[in-house]
């Protein structure tokens, strides 16, 4: 059994119904939980999107909760 097949009915049932494995960033306390989970994932798109990248690997994605 590997960490993500164990700890993910954890996860879905204290941290994230939706299947997320990583904690909040908070940029601003008026941001809901999902604006602060999707935070990172957000600022890897807007660099994405500003240097017009056509292929990018992300490495350690876990579950693919944002993907």
């Amino acid at each position: 059994d590997n960490y993500y097949t164990g700890s993910a009915p954890l996860y879905r049932r204290f941290h994230s119904p939706e299947g997320g494995m990583h904690l909040p960033i908070e940029n601003s306390s008026n941001e809901t939980h999902q604006q602060k989970l999707l935070f990172q994932a957000n600022c890897v798109g807007t660099i994405i999107k500003k240097f017009k990248y056509q292929k990018v690997l992300e490495l350690g994605c876990g579950t693919g909760f944002n993907i």
